[in-house]
């Protein structure tokens, strides 16, 4: 849990599309919450469509484009990890 949290700080440094994130160690049961920006999801998808149409990316597909919702911006994700190897013994 540990490790996929790190990840998800680093996405967070590198996309800034992750808002809020928190790790929860002490739970009986792991948990990694997050806060998923839409908005900023649907921008970066928008730069990297237009970038792949300039250079004339083989893999460029036309995409209609989605407006978000305002209501729906943010999305919130929990995140748990149950070792099933381990409950099994």
């Amino acid at each position: 849990m540990r490790k996929l949290f790190t990840y998800f700080q680093q996405m967070s440094k590198e996309e800034n599309f992750i808002a809020f994130s928190e790790i929860i160690e002490s739970a009986t049961v792991p948990l990694i919450k997050l806060e998923i920006d839409l908005q900023v999801i649907q921008e970066l998808t928008r730069r990297k469509t237009i970038q792949a149409k300039d250079e004339n990316d083989d893999n460029y597909q036309e995409e209609p484009f989605v407006l978000i919702n305002n209501s729906m911006v943010m999305l919130h994700v929990d995140i748990t990890f149950d070792d099933y190897n381990a409950s099994m013994g």
